[in-house]
């Protein structure tokens, strides 16, 4: 008892250390200032055996100002159980990068860095509209 009492504010600020820490080292962020450094040069949508393929300019810039609008924050990099509802692949000059999405609002990164192989796991926070994306591709 009387080890709590003498270290009691050093034990508070600890906890709060942490507490707050933890905060501002998952820090989210919209994936418009990913894209943007990025060069796409293709954007495929697969739905089941579907694929929709945008090329033009116009559709890679429509689909980074709707898609960059989406804020996620960095999760892990564990493995998600379950069904995908669609993926997207993010062609650029050097990397392909595939985002695997699914139900429980989080979704996958997979790519290639330097011949590895990496995965991260992302959760969606607010501004992803299935409706919208979709509408790009020509998909109603």
């Amino acid at each position: 008892m009387k080890f709590l009492n003498k270290y009691r504010h050093l034990i508070i600020l600890i906890v709060l250390g942490l507490i707050v820490g933890h905060r501002f080292t998952s820090k989210s962020f919209q994936l418009d200032r990913v894209l943007n450094q990025m060069n796409v040069e293709s954007v495929t949508l697969k739905m089941g055996e579907e694929e929709k393929i945008i090329v033009s300019k116009e559709g890679i810039s429509k689909f980074s100002s709707t898609f960059g609008a989406i804020k996620v924050r960095k999760v892990g990099n564990q493995t998600i159980d379950g069904d995908s509802l669609y993926s997207i692949i993010i062609g650029t000059s050097d990397t392909r990068y595939e985002m695997i999405f699914f139900d429980n609002g989080k979704f996958q990164l997979l790519y290639d860095y330097e011949g590895e192989n990496h995965k991260d796991t992302y959760k969606i926070l607010k501004g992803l509209k299935d409706e919208e994306l979709f509408s790009l591709f020509g998909i109603n």
